[in-house]
């Protein structure tokens, strides 16, 4: 598939929608998107509008495959740094 055919998957939510959703309480909510932790933006009445994404989620032992291989690599670049030093 074309990249610029790629369909953007996410739904906007209301703080409050995004709360139900994921069980944060609201002004931690409102906080997160002060701070650009969540993906939102205001909207010209001065709403939040949270994106919201659909499908992120990552299979627990892939993740786990991924972070071992990312120690294995830490580990074997400090090992170059040593003998480089």
């Amino acid at each position: 598939m074309n990249p610029m055919q790629m369909q953007i998957n996410y739904k906007e939510l209301t703080p409050a929608q995004y709360v139900e959703k994921h069980g944060l309480g609201e002004a931690a909510v409102r906080s997160r998107c002060k701070q650009g932790i969540l993906n939102a933006y205001r909207t010209d009445g001065g709403h939040w509008k949270i994106r919201d994404y659909l499908n992120e989620v990552v299979d627990r032992a892939a993740f786990e495959a991924l972070l071992s291989e990312n120690i294995e690599l830490k580990a074997k670049i400090e090992t170059i740094k040593k003998a480089l030093s």
